[in-house]
């Protein structure tokens, strides 16, 4: 869509023209405005003023390249995915701000573990984390992802 009706080549590769609106990718295109790219509103132009606060940005490096992502935040803790780190796979870290004890496991290690040890408790004695760590993988992976329309 962003190359047919727009003639956007790698919308996702570019700084502030792809963004997350809920589930639902928009495009923010110059003289135009922002257009909902997916979702049962394709296509739909969307009032700024409105939509605005509620648009979730990748990341970019000095080069200006998208270097991260991060769909959920559960109790202290970002699911993110980051080239850098685990190969891009989903990885569990501290979320900015946050107090919580450090993590950086892939979501299905600590997912694997939670299958493993039967709770988040004994999950996280097993690994060394926090039960919130294991319990922010477990919701990205069995409940977020699965109610996205995304997945």
């Amino acid at each position: 869509m962003a190359k047919s009706k727009f003639g956007i080549d790698y919308p996702f590769a570019r700084k502030h023209t792809t963004f997350l609106r809920g589930d639902d990718l928009v495009l923010d295109i110059e003289k135009i405005g922002i257009v909902e790219s997916t979702g049962p509103h394709k296509s739909q132009l969307n009032m700024r003023k409105v939509v605005e606060r509620y648009l979730v940005d990748l990341s970019y490096d000095a080069a200006g390249l998208a270097n991260g992502y991060v769909p959920l935040t559960w109790k202290g803790y970002d699911i993110v995915f980051d080239p850098r780190f685990h190969f891009g796979e989903p990885f569990v870290r501290r979320a900015r701000k946050s107090n919580v004890k450090p993590c950086r496991y892939s979501v299905m290690s600590l997912c694997e573990a939670f299958d493993a040890e039967g709770s988040y408790a004994a999950a996280s004695r097993s690994l060394g984390v926090s039960a919130e760590a294991v319990e922010a993988a477990h919701k990205y992976y069995f409940d977020y992802l699965r109610t996205s329309e995304a997945a």
